[in-house]
């Protein structure tokens, strides 16, 4: 797996502007915690996370990571 740079990571708070991008919907900052912590369950009937990495006490994650989230759903 490559290594992430400090630079690719994304605040929680600002993930519902990527998804915005990605499909054109707008989420709430809430819902973003809440695929984070619970997750959503997709089209197939599985749970899926939002994959986050803590640093400095705070939640981030990463575009490929939306990617990918957003994929399952």
């Amino acid at each position: 797996m490559p290594r992430i740079k400090v630079s690719d990571y994304i605040a929680l708070n600002k993930v519902s502007l990527v998804v915005f991008e990605l499909t054109g919907v707008i989420q709430a900052t809430s819902t973003i915690y809440h695929w984070a912590r619970r997750g959503k369950i997709g089209h197939n009937g599985h749970r899926a996370k939002l994959q986050t990495s803590k640093r400095m006490r705070r939640c981030y994650t990463t575009r490929q990571w939306i990617i990918d989230f957003v994929g399952k759903m």
